[in-house]
């Protein structure tokens, strides 16, 4: 596999941004971090009905070093009653999943760094295998049910690198057949 020297880097989150939850701050810091190192980081989320016109650098209490890049998806999740929200919430995924697809297949000298399982099957999906060579995932979970969890696994071992927050994760991935060399164990808060 062929290195890549990339300096521009695009951070994938299928989040609101801002939001409420403790990812979203995570997501920000993470930003300006790797804009501190030098780095040109776009964030990309997906564009969430409601909207909300709040700056995410005023915000979260980050410096304006990186750029928000909003997607539009098929947003219907807060439309209807909790209970129902499971297809809109695939639908809002999968909408949001094919739109930075269509990005990161275009822009070839920009690294992605993607967050989610959705988003990153998508990519796996689509993307040629050189393209994914620029993919990383940061992985903090995996999903519960054994086919999900398999499907996942599968997805992760094509990348050349994945972020774990665990060694329990670390150990899961690895004994899934994901190369132990392309794993890095970053602790929560790191």
């Amino acid at each position: 596999m062929r290195r890549h020297d990339l300096t521009h880097i695009d951070l994938v989150a299928n989040i609101r941004f801002p939001g409420a939850r403790a990812h979203g701050i995570q997501v920000a810091a993470m930003a300006e971090a790797l804009s501190a190192a030098g780095l040109n980081v776009e964030v990309t989320v997906p564009r969430r009905f409601p909207s909300t016109d709040a700056d995410p650098w005023a915000y979260y209490g980050v410096s304006r070093s990186f750029g928000v890049q909003r997607l539009s998806s098929f947003d219907l999740m807060d439309v209807v009653p909790q209970a129902w929200q499971r297809l809109p919430f695939l639908v809002q995924s999968a909408t949001f999943g094919w739109r930075a697809l269509a990005r990161i297949a275009v822009d070839r000298s920009t690294g992605v760094l993607v967050r989610d399982h959705y988003t990153l099957a998508m990519l796996t999906w689509g993307l040629r295998p050189g393209d994914l060579a620029r993919v990383a995932a940061e992985v903090h979970s995996l999903p519960e049910s054994e086919g999900a969890r398999r499907r996942a696994i599968a997805h992760l071992a094509r990348l050349p690198a994945v972020i774990v927050i665990s060694e329990a994760l670390r150990d899961d991935l690895q004994a899934g057949g994901v190369d132990p060399g392309s794993i890095l164990l970053a602790r929560d808060g790191v």
